[in-house]
């Protein structure tokens, strides 16, 4: 046997696998709500530069393990942001309710995975919001988390410029 030939195939066999590796990372990975949170914390104000700037958004409400009224808060809160968003800017919105790792669109249900995967594949800002008795908004590059507890006014989540939910 020539080794030279040997260690030809060798580095070829490792390239391949590292190649296949790295596709599987890119497409076939499963993805969670997490993944979404892979992203630098910025302030508050800068946030507000990236709502303005944003193509459109997308709305991603988590109802695992909830039970009213936290659900139902979380609900409203994510279709307070929709009416004041598109109050406002005029832009497209996508929502994603995500519950145990099922995902459910306006026209499709899918895995939590395959959503996570649309989402990052968007040009959007992202809310992303959750129940928790500890009621805390974060703001990360191009995201926001909003954790909403069990007491809720309307609007609580609303975009207001000037005090106001809407133009009109």
């Amino acid at each position: 046997m020539n080794l030279r030939m040997d260690f030809k195939w060798l580095i070829v066999l490792l390239l391949v696998g590292l190649s296949l590796y790295v596709v599987y990372l890119a497409f076939f990975k499963p993805l969670s709500l997490n993944d979404l949170l892979q992203r630098k914390e910025v302030s508050y104000a800068n946030i507000l530069k990236q709502i303005n700037s944003s193509k459109s958004i997308c709305i991603v409400f988590d109802y695992s393990d909830l039970e009213d009224p936290i659900r139902q808060n979380v609900g409203q809160c994510a279709a307070d942001i929709a009416y004041s968003y598109t109050s406002w800017f005029k832009r497209p919105v996508y929502v994603f309710g995500i519950e145990n790792g099922i995902c459910t669109t306006l026209n499709k249900t899918k895995s939590e995975s395959e959503c996570i995967r649309e989402i990052l594949s968007k040009d959007c800002f992202v809310f992303l919001i959750k129940g928790d008795e500890n009621v805390s908004t974060k703001s990360f590059n191009n995201l926001m988390e909003i954790n909403v507890g069990k007491s809720y006014k309307a609007f609580d989540c609303s975009i207001r410029i000037n005090g106001k939910v809407s133009p009109s």
